[in-house]
């Protein structure tokens, strides 16, 4: 077993720990969203990367447009981190604004409560369509695989922690720069504050406040899932 899925497993179990001992909300979680949950984890997390594992191989090398591979690691780092994130945001306002594709997104919005496991619950046509991009990105620039790995790994925890139902004190400057479980919870909240939703970043808040989408009370009193008008 690779080092990415020894973390993605430790992370997890981890997680999952902490939100037994310090649940931020107590309620009884539905078995079958869970069982569902567990399934995709399996197909979205392994099965899937170790397909386009096997056909980045095939393809050999991809072509490259600019090479940023002979460039220090921190700038290789930093551009991977910020580029990816732009994108993220992009594509996750897509699949809530275009109707073929909000029908693979509805399945993550589907969840009724939020934990840790909850960051596999996505149709695995659009976990396939998110890892193309990355993919096609980061070969283009020839990007470090030490820098690729560990930009993964920022991005994994940073999900499973968004998702994450754990009792946390988080300042409220940290929801300014940071997509915080807070942010997080009311991106998947039933009220719709712009016409398709809001709070779209990944790692970082304020592409929410540069394209006018982040919405983001000092609480978590909402109710999560899917909004009438969007079935």
């Amino acid at each position: 077993m690779d080092a990415g899925r020894i973390f993605l497993i430790t992370s997890l179990l981890g997680l999952s720990a902490l939100e037994w001992l310090f649940p931020r909300q107590s309620h009884e979680r539905p078995s079958t969203e869970v069982r569902q949950n567990f399934l995709l984890l399996i197909v979205n997390a392994f099965a899937l990367p170790s397909l386009a594992s096997f056909i980045s191989q095939k393809m050999g090398p991809t072509p490259i447009l600019y090479s940023l591979y002979h460039s220090p690691l921190w700038l290789q780092f930093l551009v991977t981190l910020f580029l990816l994130d732009f994108t993220s945001y992009w594509v996750h306002w897509s699949f809530h604004s275009i109707p073929v594709l909000w029908k693979l997104h509805r399945v993550h919005h589907s969840a009724t409560e939020l934990t840790a496991l909850s960051s596999f619950r996505h149709h695995s046509l659009e976990v396939f369509t998110h890892m193309l991009i990355q993919g096609l990105l980061l070969g283009v620039l020839s990007i470090s695989y030490s820098v690729i790995f560990y930009t993964n790994l920022i991005f994994l925890s940073a999900c499973m922690i968004q998702h994450s139902n754990i009792r946390l004190w988080i300042p409220r400057v940290a929801d300014w720069v940071l997509i915080t479980p807070r942010n997080h919870y009311w991106h998947h909240s039933k009220e719709l504050h712009g016409k398709y939703g809001q709070n779209f970043g990944f790692i970082f808040s304020f592409w929410d406040r540069i394209f006018n989408t982040l919405h983001l009370p000092n609480h978590y009193r909402t109710e999560i899932g899917v909004h009438s008008s969007r079935d």
